[in-house]
């Protein structure tokens, strides 16, 4: 007899998510984790980055209030204090995953595991201590594993990983940010963003002509405009003469899918060439029966978001139900200054997979929401299928993007058109007001 029905190997976003999804359906859980629950996404990137983010955004409304009389307001943005507070809030939340698992019975050891076997995992505790464990269904979610970036001509004692930059005590007169990798560019934007609020000289390096890949390139205009605004110089891409003289730089997203020592190969394992992270299915089984693997481990997509909706789709499917993981409607958002994220295709993406498009473009600007926010600029494109009305994307750079993404996400999923968008009726004023904006004009163009 098992000693479990589930085994999840990492306890990060999908770790957790598996955990508690597999609990909930009656199975009997037990969860390795030796580095912290929470994973990287807690300690070192998600939240570090969204709690440095939270308290940067207000020293810019402040400055602009200052500007108008409302409020004094000094020049300075302490990174030092910003980053003491955001180790507390990773505490908060670091607690709270243990405690989600304690309320669920999943039993967590504090360990590493390596296979054995198809159906048993070899335990070595935080104390050396070594055991074996059988379980009906294993899960591995072991994430990804920053690597040291190496840039020619940069002395190594100078170049920090895009992590790194949350623990930061003071910064830096200069900094340049590379972008690439499996963020491509959204960690060096909010990084290059709070660098520059703190009053660093930052010289933003992306890897494509577009800054922000994945986002409609009609709105990179928007991006720009709003990072040199704050101060950012934006260089060419790959252009490395900024960081050959800064004082910090931010190598790109170096992060590798975790498969070290998990015993793979021994049991046959496939592994994908591209990535070097687990090869798995629409339902995240592994090329060994009884085998998940979900999250960065995989080296698909490299998200929280996206690790949490696999680790509960591998759950349903090893305790007998039946889930498919579906990445096409996961919202990408960074929360700086403006906002900007997306979901799902932009209009060439659509264009080039063989859709009839049409679109519809709100100026945010121009929104009874973004005025009443201070007269904030930024725009809003929905991309749709023109005989059905599919919605098939959304892209926003501007007040209140996780708000308009949460309504565009929740389309897509539920398989809404923009007809239904557009008769929505929502509070007045909010962004979600433009989405149904765009809506509309895509029905007209439709009819």
């Amino acid at each position: 007899m098992p000693d479990c029905d589930v085994v999840v190997l990492g306890g990060g976003p999908g770790g957790h998510a598996a955990a508690l999804e597999a609990a909930a359906r009656g199975a009997r859980v037990m969860l390795l984790e030796s580095a912290g629950l929470g994973g990287q996404c807690v300690h070192h990137s998600c939240i570090p980055t969204q709690a440095m983010l939270s308290a940067a955004a207000p020293h810019l409304t402040g400055q602009e209030l200052a500007i108008a009389g409302i409020v004094d307001h000094g020049d300075q943005w302490a990174i030092g204090r910003a980053a003491a507070r955001k180790d507390a809030l990773v505490g908060i939340l670091a607690r709270g995953a243990a405690l989600s698992l304690r309320a669920a019975r999943v039993e967590v050891v504090d360990g590493t595991g390596s296979l054995v076997g198809p159906a048993r995992v070899a335990v070595r505790g935080a104390d050396g201590s070594t055991s074996e464990l059988g379980a009906t269904a294993i899960i591995l979610a072991t994430g990804a594993r920053w690597e040291a970036a190496r840039l020619d001509g940069v002395p190594e004692a100078r170049v920090r990983t895009l992590d790194a930059l949350a623990a930061l005590d003071a910064a830096p007169k200069t900094a340049a940010i590379l972008a690439g990798g499996p963020a491509r560019t959204a960690f060096a934007l909010e990084y290059a963003y709070l660098l520059a609020v703190a009053g660093t000289a930052v010289t933003l390096v992306p890897s494509d002509q577009a800054l922000m890949p994945g986002l409609d390139h009609d709105l990179d205009p928007l991006v720009r405009d709003g990072f040199e605004a704050i101060g950012v110089t934006i260089a060419s891409p790959d252009d490395l003469a900024a960081a050959r003289s800064a004082e910090l730089v931010a190598g790109p997203d170096t992060r590798r899918p975790h498969t070290v020592g998990l015993g793979l190969e021994a049991i046959g394992i496939a592994l994908t060439a591209s990535t070097g992270g687990v090869r798995v299915d629409s339902t995240m089984a592994t090329s060994v029966a009884g085998i998940s693997a979900v999250g960065d481990v995989t080296g698909k997509v490299m998200l929280s978001a996206a690790a949490t909706h696999a680790g509960r789709v591998a759950a349903v499917n090893a305790t007998g139900g039946r889930a498919r993981f579906s990445p096409d409607g996961i919202p990408h958002i960074l929360h700086t200054e403006p906002p900007i994220g997306w979901v799902g295709l932009d209009e060439t993406s659509a264009r080039d997979a063989g859709y009839d498009v049409v679109t519809g473009l709100v100026d945010l600007g121009q929104t009874a929401r973004a005025v009443v926010l201070g007269n904030r600029a930024g725009a809003l494109k929905l991309v749709a299928e023109r005989e059905l009305g599919q919605v098939l994307g959304v892209h926003v750079v501007g007040p209140d993007a996780a708000e308009i993404l949460a309504v565009g996400a929740t389309a897509m999923s539920s398989e809404l058109t923009v007809h239904d968008l557009a008769s929505t009726v929502h509070w007045h004023p909010s962004g979600a007001e433009a989405i149904g904006e765009a809506a509309r004009t895509c029905v007209r163009a439709i009819t």
